[in-house]
């Protein structure tokens, strides 16, 4: 077969695809497919779509696709993941690119997803307001996952431990003392230690974490972000930490709450609820800066966060769940003594099945709600593991901060029998 037959017949499968694709989203226009001007090198993003006419008005869309792009190290695999036609000048909206990149595979051999790039070699680049404007191949960027320092770890064979913070943080009256699990697993069974938290989700760990008192204090269900309405089931949350100070929006009056959250801002969110200390110098190389310089510097001389050896934070990196675990749980001071402090009911995710993870004692606190004792040296015991609390109870448009009772009240009733 010849090269040209073989680029006609491309193109003509092409065709079909879009027809069909077209035809399921009664699509009006007629659209021809032609030979694409874009500077991708993938060759499969290789289609414009216009009207019949040869416009250039709004009938001009672009072909995107999405390629999974894992490291040559775990296997080089770059197939298409998705695929999608937009409109000229179009974006993909919030919480599109994120939706897109949490249902990836992770490449084995410890990765974890941070965004999506023009290029297959990063940064990332393509972010969910970014506007089309010609076809696109967009790469999946994937960053090698690194623990805090090695005390926080564990070589094989050896039981993870943690060491307490020197500068014992103040919470008291702001966040609570019951131990209620703030990392829900999946319906599949999972916990997803190094997937991403959206920044709806980040706000409601927080609001979940907070005293009862407090968040009575400051709770609402108003907020001014345009993308936040009181039917969404974060709504509460969101206004009640925005009522709080806590959480900012964008200068265009949204907040993303479905745009996965980076370390940066969940530094910031953290940060805010102590801003009457002082930060001191820069704990790390890679924050000079950054818009959130002083909050990184503020939760670090805290201990509550860590970077890399090297002394790197990678601010603008999205915040894995597990490294959300640690923050808080160092904040809270809900740290077990090690594995054995630990219940043999406790849930074994299948995906977290290495006990000398550096976070699998993090993860284990997080996900479980219990009652406990505490060590001289304040790590923890369980005592016994109770039913996740009924959060859903705040989450209502009639909800109120005081049924928060109700559910701790049903919660010890299960546990009781």
């Amino acid at each position: 077969m010849s090269k040209e037959t073989m680029q006609r017949n491309k193109y003509a499968a092409l065709a079909l695809m879009l027809a069909i694709v077209m035809a399921l989203s009664m699509i009006a226009p007629t659209f021809s497919v032609v030979a694409s001007t874009s500077d991708s090198t993938d060759t499969t993003a290789g289609v414009r779509i216009t009207d019949e006419d040869g416009g250039i008005g709004s009938g001009l869309s672009w072909l995107v696709v999405f390629r999974s792009n894992w490291p040559a190290l775990a296997g080089g695999s770059n197939d298409i993941v998705y695929q999608r036609i937009i409109p000229n000048g179009q974006s993909f909206g919030q919480g599109a690119l994120s939706a897109i990149g949490s249902g990836l595979v992770p490449p084995p051999g410890g990765w974890r997803f941070a965004g999506w790039s023009t290029s297959p070699n990063g940064p990332v680049n393509f972010f969910h307001n970014t506007a089309v404007t010609s076809n696109l191949a967009l790469y999946a960027i994937w960053v090698r996952v690194q623990g805090p320092p090695p005390w926080n770890g564990g070589e094989p064979g050896e039981t993870p431990t943690i060491i307490l913070p020197e500068i014992q943080p103040p919470v008291a009256g702001i966040f609570t003392t019951y131990h209620n699990a703030f990392l829900i697993g999946f319906p599949d069974d999972t916990v997803r230690p190094q997937g991403s938290l959206t920044r709806a989700q980040a706000a409601t760990v927080l609001f979940r974490l907070l005293s009862d008192e407090f968040r009575a204090e400051v709770w609402s269900k108003q907020n001014d972000f345009t993308d936040v309405m009181p039917e969404h089931w974060f709504n509460n949350a969101i206004s009640t930490m925005a009522s709080a100070g806590v959480i900012r929006g964008t200068p265009d009056g949204t907040f993303r709450p479905n745009d996965a959250i980076t370390r940066a801002e969940f530094a910031a969110l953290i940060a805010r609820f102590f801003t009457e200390f002082t930060p001191r110098e820069n704990a790390f190389v890679d924050i000079e800066g950054n818009w959130a310089e002083d909050y990184i510097n503020l939760v670090a001389q805290f201990g509550w966060i860590q970077g890399t050896g090297d002394r790197m934070f990678n601010p603008n990196e999205l915040l894995a769940r597990s490294e959300a675990a640690a923050i808080v749980n160092r904040m809270l001071l809900r740290l077990p003594a090690g594995t054995d402090a630990l219940l043999p009911t406790r849930n074994m995710w299948p995906d977290m099945p290495n006990m000398n993870t550096w976070y699998y004692l993090y993860m284990q606190e997080a996900s479980h709600s219990t009652l406990f004792d505490r060590l001289e040296d304040g790590r923890l015991v369980w005592v016994s593991i109770l039913p996740h609390l009924y959060w859903q109870i705040l989450e209502r448009p009639e909800s109120t901060p005081e049924m928060v009772a109700v559910a701790r009240a049903s919660q010890i009733a299960q546990a009781n029998g």
